[in-house]
């Protein structure tokens, strides 16, 4: 049952490992300058001064950690499961694996 007493068909389970990632601190200032050797060409295309600060590196070292870990990744540009998404069928495939979120 969830928080509200309904009936939950299918439980996930599972302990999520800490993992320290590392990296070089010029790849940070590579995906601020926008090198497109390293940034995808989707993100170089925002509006504003979000990647310049920053904005979506620890994502993208993440998602790049976890495929070469042999992980399949929803990338979604970093806005992997808002309450107000763009990326509605994307966040319709995360509840179908794991479940609807609770207390949302």
């Amino acid at each position: 049952m969830d928080s509200e007493g309904k009936t939950v068909d299918h439980e996930f389970v599972e302990s999520i490992q800490q993992v320290v990632l590392h990296y070089h601190p010029g790849d940070l200032e590579r995906w601020r300058q926008g090198d497109p050797t390293l940034v995808p060409a989707d993100v170089l295309s925002w509006g504003g001064p979000g990647r310049q600060n920053g904005f979506g590196f620890a994502e993208f070292i993440s998602e790049c950690y976890l495929r070469w870990q042999g992980y399949e990744t929803i990338n979604t540009r970093y806005d992997l499961f808002a309450g107000r998404s763009k990326y509605a069928a994307n966040n319709a495939r995360i509840e179908e694996a794991l479940g609807a979120r609770v207390g949302n």
